[in-house]
């Protein structure tokens, strides 16, 4: 149980720190840029959010190992555990791209404010050719850390079924088990 809390906490804050506030500013110069072309067809000026973000460690490794060696919970804890491992590694390499992607990004010249702005929108910045890697990173983050969470918080709601069911097996002298995940 403090595994999944563990990791369930980790995504959560990380939403709150990072995610949550990199998605709403970047949903809002995508809206402020759509409205400025409409109204104006001038060119928009943009803030690009240059800020890196590293993976959060999480103990997903030892999470595996408990429930594959450890303890037997029912089939539904070890269903989502593969979908829990596939989001937090997933967001560990989305973030890694986005980190190089900025990197390229602060490479550019000095004058090179179009194109920059173009791959953050996922505009055309050539005839036929688009960038649209940033967009996508945005996506991909909000969705897998909310993922992240979401299955972090159902493995903890299956694990503490299993343990109530074991309690009711084994009666009074059964551990008492935490039920955090309810």
């Amino acid at each position: 149980m403090g595994l999944v809390f563990n990791i369930a906490n980790t995504y959560i804050i990380t939403k709150k720190q990072h995610i949550r506030t990199l998605v709403q500013n970047y949903e809002v110069q995508v809206a402020a840029r759509q409205a400025h072309v409409a109204d104006s067809g001038s060119p928009f000026t943009c803030r690009l959010d240059l800020q890196t973000i590293a993976p959060p460690f999480s103990p997903i490794d030892e999470l595996r190992q408990m429930l594959r060696e450890k303890i037997t919970p029912d089939g539904r804890a070890m269903i989502l555990l593969t979908p829990l491992v596939q989001s937090i590694h997933g967001f560990a390499d989305t973030a890694t791209q986005r980190n190089a992607w900025i990197a390229e990004v602060r490479a550019m010249p000095e004058n090179s404010d179009a194109m920059k702005s173009a791959w953050f929108f996922g505009l055309p910045y050539a005839p036929g050719r688009i960038d649209n890697r940033y967009p996508n990173f945005i996506s991909a983050l909000k969705l897998q850390t909310d993922d992240c969470i979401a299955f972090s918080i159902l493995i903890g709601q299956s694990l503490v079924s299993y343990g109530e069911r074991l309690t009711t097996r084994y009666g009074d002298g059964a551990p008492i088990i935490s039920s955090e995940f309810r």
